[in-house]
């Protein structure tokens, strides 16, 4: 059974040159039709990464260890890092056959390295 749905939030990134990269509605690269727009972000060059609602915006800033709820710091690392946190993101959908019911569950944050080598990662869910 497929139950077809709409994407609560759609993503968008600015690079460090300034260029911006959105996320279709159908999740489709335009690169790479049989990838998701996901695929074909160059991580390498994340400025700023968002995740984008009628009713919030969660945005990622890497490079200074920040995470933003609707505009004001939700967390920030405050210990030393080994390299540049990467962004954390991923969508899962559950379905419930039996109740013919979806559930999206977002997930977007900073996965990091501290200086200990312990693997740090920070996220919000979004539903």
């Amino acid at each position: 059974m497929n139950i077809p749905y709409e994407l609560k939030f759609l993503f968008d990134v600015r690079y460090l040159n300034g260029t911006v990269y959105k996320q279709n509605e159908q999740d489709v690269s335009e690169r790479d039709p049989t990838k998701s727009c996901y695929a074909c972000i160059d991580h390498s060059n994340i400025d700023v990464f968002s995740l984008r609602g009628a009713d919030a915006c969660v945005s990622v800033v890497p490079r200074e260890g920040e995470i933003y709820m609707n505009g004001e710091v939700a967390f920030r690392i405050d210990e030393p890092v080994v390299e540049v946190p990467k962004v954390y993101y991923w969508r899962n959908v559950s379905i419930d056959k039996n109740m013919n019911v979806l559930q999206v569950i977002y997930k977007i944050g900073l996965s990091f390295v501290n200086s200990a080598g312990k693997q740090v990662d920070k996220f919000f869910q979004l539903a």
